[in-house]
C-alpha cells in the first residue's frame, strides 16, 4: 500500500509533493512554541488524508482536548489512554536489551548525567560507565531472583539506599559474580578499578533520578498489546496515549514502543502508522530514537518529532541531535509569536550541531519550513 499519494498535503492549504521512493526517509522533526497552530496548521491536515492510523504519544491530554474540539472524527475509530493504568514498566524488563535501554532512560533523564554529557564527556567515560554497571547488575538481579509481583521502583529505592549505607566489597559480594552475558561479564571487571568515592557518586546520582517515580497497579502491558492490534487492523484509528510527568517512565515507553512495533511490523504492506511525539524535552531523552533513523528503509512508519526549543534539543541529546537531523529531511518550523522571535530560531539553527539540517532544508525544493508570523502564513522552501 502507497500512502505516499502525490500532492499530500504537509500544511494547512498547501499541496507539497512528498512522492518517495523506499530509500528515502520521511520523518519529520518539528519545532513549535503553539502546540494550537501546530494542530491546526500541521496535524489536523494530515489526519483527514485519513492514510494511516496515528499514535499520539500526549501530555496532559492537551492533543486529545484539540481533537475532541472537531466536530467530526473523520472515520477515525478513537482510542485514550492513560499510561499511569496501562503499562507496567517491569513487565518489560526480560532480558538485557530491554534492561539496557531502560538503563540509558534513567541515566540520560539525570540532570547531572546531561551536564556530564554537554561538557564533552561521552558514554564511555568513567562516571557514565560505572553508574550505568551499577544498575544494570541490580535489574539483572532483579530480574533473575525477585518474583515478578515485588518489582518495583520502591524495591529498585530500597536496594540502592541500602547499597548506599554498605561498602563497594558489599555491593562486589552480592552483584559481582552475577550470572549475564559476555557483553555484561566484560564490563564487571570496572568494579575492580572503582573507588569508593566513585561507587558513591553513582548511587547518588541513582538516587536523585529514581527517588521521583512511583509504581503502577497494572501487571499486564495491555497498552502495547493494543498498539500491536493496529498493524492488523484494516480501520484507521487515533490512540491518545496521556504520558505520566516522570520522565524514566515516559521516555522508556516511548522507546519500547519503537523497539516492539518494529520486530512486530511485519508486513511493509500493512497499515502505516504515524507517531506524533508530545515536545521531546517533555519526554525526556528516548534511548531509541535513532532506530527509527537506523530502520527507514524496513517500515513504513512515520514519526513526528517535535521540540519546542532547540536550545533543550541540544542539552538532552547532545551530540546525538546531530545524527537525527542529518537523516531527517522534513524540516517544521512553527513561529507564532513577534517577529523577533522569528529570526532568533533563525539564529538558533544556525548552531553547528543542527547546520546540517538548514543545509537540507535549503538545498532540497521538497522540503519546507512552515511558520505563521502574525496572522498569515507563510511558506518557504528555502531560508
Amino acid at each position: 500500500m502507497d500512502f505516499y499519494n502525490k500532492n499530500n498535503a504537509l500544511g494547512l492549504a498547501q499541496n507539497i509533493d512528498i512522492s518517495l521512493n523506499d530509500s528515502f526517509n520521511t520523518n519529520i522533526f518539528s519545532i513549535s512554541d503553539d502546540l494550537q497552530n501546530m494542530f491546526d496548521c500541521f496535524l489536523l491536515p494530515n489526519i483527514k488524508r485519513n492514510l494511516g492510523s496515528f499514535i499520539f504519544f500526549d501530555k496532559n491530554n492537551a492533543l486529545y482536548d484539540l481533537f475532541s474540539k472537531q466536530k467530526d472524527s473523520f472515520g477515525y475509530k478513537i482510542n485514550k489512554f492513560s499510561l499511569n493504568e496501562t503499562f507496567n514498566i517491569f513487565s518489560n524488563l526480560t532480558s538485557e536489551d530491554e534492561i539496557q535501554i531502560f538503563v540509558k532512560s534513567v541515566l540520560r533523564n539525570c540532570t547531572e548525567i546531561q551536564r556530564y554529557l554537554y561538557e564533552g564527556k561521552t558514554e564511555i567515560d568513567l562516571l557514565y560507565t560505572q553508574t550505568d554497571l551499577i544498575l544494570t547488575l541490580i535489574l539483572i538481579y532483579l530480574q533473575k531472583n525477585i518474583p515478578f509481583k515485588e518489582r518495583s521502583f520502591s524495591y529498585i529505592n530500597k536496594v540502592i539506599n541500602k547499597l548506599n549505607n554498605n561498602n563497594l566489597d558489599y555491593f562486589k559480594k552480592i552483584f559481582g559474580k552475577i550470572e549475564s552475558s559476555y557483553k555484561i561479564q566484560s564490563s564487571i571487571f570496572h568494579l575492580d578499578y572503582m573507588t569508593e568515592n566513585e561507587y558513591k557518586k553513582s548511587l547518588s546520582i541513582l538516587i536523585d533520578i529514581l527517588s521521583n517515580t512511583t509504581d503502577t497497579t497494572t501487571k499486564e502491558t495491555t497498552i502495547i498489546d493494543s498498539i500491536n492490534k493496529l498493524y492488523q487492523a484494516k480501520q484507521p484509528e487515533l490512540f491518545f496515549i496521556e504520558l505520566t510527568d516522570i520522565a524514566v517512565i515516559d521516555s522508556f515507553f516511548c522507546s519500547y514502543t519503537e523497539e516492539y512495533c518494529y520486530k512486530n511490523n511485519l508486513s511493509k504492506q500493512s497499515y502505516p502508522i504515524i507517531y506524533v511525539y508530545a515536545p521531546l524535552e517533555k519526554i525526556g531523552y528516548v534511548p531509541n530514537l535513532h532506530k527509527l533513523i537506523e530502520n527507514k528503509k524496513k517500515n513504513n512508519d512515520v514519526h513526528i518529532l517535535s521540540f519546542n526549543s532547540i536550545p533543550t534539543a541540544i542539552k538532552l541529546y547532545g551530540k546525538d541531535i546531530r545524527i537525527i537531523m542529518d537523516e531527517i529531511p522534513y524540516g517544521l518550523l512553527l513561529q507564532t509569536q513577534k517577529e523577533k522571535n522569528i529570526n532568533l530560531i533563525q539564529k538558533l539553527l544556525s548552531n553547528t550541531c543542527i547546520s546540517n539540517l538548514i543545509t537540507k532544508i535549503s538545498s532540497d525544493p521538497t522540503s519546507l519550513i512552515l511558520y505563521k508570523k502574525t496572522d498569515n502564513i507563510s511558506i518557504q522552501k528555502k531560508l
